[in-house]
């Protein structure tokens, strides 16, 4: 059972109406993901700011990840999240996916991005960088291992040792089709992340996960993946890549 480490915080907000309004709970999480404890953030005050008192509590890369979290939910809220909806932080360089959400304790999962690195352009197969939303979804209640192609269920289900294989990069379990919310970085002509079908998907290689090896998509463990799709499934999905 997780211990749990009170923080205490104090939430800043020139606008004195409506300072309880639209808040989100923030989960402050050490460098392994673990929950220390949540603090309440207003996202949609624009004069709104979080101070963590008592810092000397935490290390330096906790702090750091407190407020980087703090930060992108209320640029997350920027681009229309709602306090139910849920944020996705995948983070490239340590080949993870931090999954926040309100009243909920956050979620750390080992992904793939893409072996080509972060770009935008059509045919770079590199995984998009910026901010994204859940669009459409496929798979629902299919077995763990099933295969796609073109979004549609071959009937083949892979199983064991083949979920671990070096044999294709197939689209497994279940699918997330990403579309990006920033013209000129993955939306619009020729970088657009929905029309280049940038999925969050299982994979056949799970024996990479942690590392960069796709084709642009991200790539998740299957039955993590199965996870993530029923619990998110009544919500949306804001995605920051970096």
């Amino acid at each position: 059972m997780e211990r749990l480490i009170f923080a205490s915080l104090l939430i800043l907000c020139a606008a004195k109406s409506a300072i309880y309004a639209d808040m989100f709970r923030l989960p402050i999480t050490d460098s392994s993901g673990r929950v220390l404890q949540y603090a309440v953030s207003s996202t949609k005050q624009q004069s709104s700011s979080l101070k963590l008192l008592n810092t000397e509590m935490y290390d330096d890369k906790t702090l750091k990840t407190a407020y980087r979290n703090a930060s992108l939910l209320k640029e997350a809220a920027r681009y229309g999240m709602q306090p139910d909806d849920f944020l996705a932080i995948v983070d490239s360089a340590l080949q993870s996916m931090t999954v926040l959400h309100s009243g909920s304790t956050a979620k750390v999962y080992r992904i793939s991005t893409s072996r080509y690195g972060i770009g935008n352009k059509y045919g770079s197969n590199c995984t998009p960088p910026g901010w994204h939303k859940s669009a459409e979804r496929y798979g629902d209640e299919r077995p763990v291992g099933s295969v796609f192609s073109s979004r549609r269920f071959t009937g083949q289900i892979l199983t064991g040792d083949m979920l671990c294989s070096s044999d294709g990069d197939l689209v497994l379990t279940r699918i997330i089709w990403l579309k990006g919310l920033q013209n000129g970085i993955n939306r619009g002509s020729g970088i657009d992340s929905h029309e280049r079908c940038i999925y969050i998907h299982g994979t056949n290689q799970e024996h990479l996960l942690g590392s960069p090896a796709s084709h642009g998509c991200i790539r998740m463990k299957n039955t993590e993946l199965v996870d993530f799709f029923e619990e998110t499934k009544k919500a949306d999905i804001y995605f920051i890549i970096i």
